[in-house]
């Protein structure tokens, strides 16, 4: 899966690296009464803490990948324009 997100991301010439999903990232989104899970953090959760979170909906050995776009969706106005669609376009092809 990374290999073909890299590569998709190389054609597409938008930038993505991989991140890491750390037992700190995972003990950040447990809730306040241990069987609930929440995304959120002061003052924002972080891309990791986000995959963390994704991950508790991904069935085992499913490979799957959290492109989190957030950063660039805040950025100027050109910037705004649909980050990440070019990389989804490339890695379906």
């Amino acid at each position: 899966m990374v290999a073909r997100i890299t590569k998709a991301s190389n054609n597409s010439y938008e930038a993505f690296w991989r991140l890491p999903i750390t037992d700190e990232h995972r003990n950040m989104i447990k809730g306040k009464w241990g069987a609930d899970i929440a995304n959120f953090g002061p003052p924002f959760g972080g891309a990791s803490q986000a995959a963390a979170f994704l991950e508790h909906f991904v069935e085992d050995k499913r490979p799957w990948a959290h492109l989190d776009i957030a950063g660039p969706a805040v950025g100027n106005e050109m910037e705004q324009q649909g980050f990440g669609a070019k990389t989804l376009l490339y890695l379906i092809d």
